[in-house]
């Protein structure tokens, strides 16, 4: 009986480190998997290069347009993985720089981006699926309102019109409406 129990013991002991090592390797092809850049991220080395970018801006719905024009310079960081945008310009007569980063999550199956300002202190996280019909990405997200310290949706669209144009379009809900706060057309240089 002992020797019975024994031989059942270490052969569950062996059935469980099989288990055990076969979704340790799932684990790591998994991980692989996310972390091996792949023909999303080549869509993005895309758009490396330097740009042109004309940013036109509303304060609040019904009000006159701010407009401003700046560069934008492209490449990919960490391996291909990350698509880096340093821009530069002037927005309001004030001296204006952002940093972006895009990606294509692998394990979420979805493109992410954040954007970074000398216009605030906060970071703006966004994420969202491709859409072929329109050739963009939708992104939605929050951004903070710095009047109230609140978080309020934002909403992108980054269309891809060819390969040397494209159009960010911004929209902020406010009192429970959504509104058009930012446009940048992106000329490649």
């Amino acid at each position: 009986m002992k020797k019975a129990l024994f031989s059942m013991a270490a052969m569950i002991m062996l059935l469980c480190s099989t288990v055990k090592a076969q979704n340790n390797q799932d684990a790591v092809n998994k991980w692989k998997e996310y972390m091996t850049p792949g023909e999303m991220q080549q869509s993005l080395a895309k758009n490396e290069g330097e740009w042109s970018t004309a940013t036109t801006l509303w304060m609040a719905p019904g009000e006159l347009p701010v407009a401003g024009k700046g560069k934008g310079t492209y490449k990919m960081i960490l391996g291909g993985r990350y698509l880096e945008g340093k821009h530069t310009g002037s927005l309001m007569d004030m001296p204006f720089e952002g940093i972006v980063t895009y990606a294509y999550d692998n394990a979420k199956k979805v493109f992410v981006a954040t954007w970074i300002d000398n216009m605030g202190t906060g970071i703006m996280y966004l994420e969202g699926p491709w859409n072929d019909e329109i050739q963009a990405v939708t992104f939605t997200g929050k951004q903070v309102n710095p009047i109230t310290g609140a978080d309020v949706p934002v909403r992108e669209v980054y269309k891809i019109i060819d390969d040397n144009n494209h159009l960010m379009e911004l929209y902020t809900t406010r009192d429970g409406k959504e509104f058009k706060t930012m446009e940048v057309k992106y000329a490649r240089n």
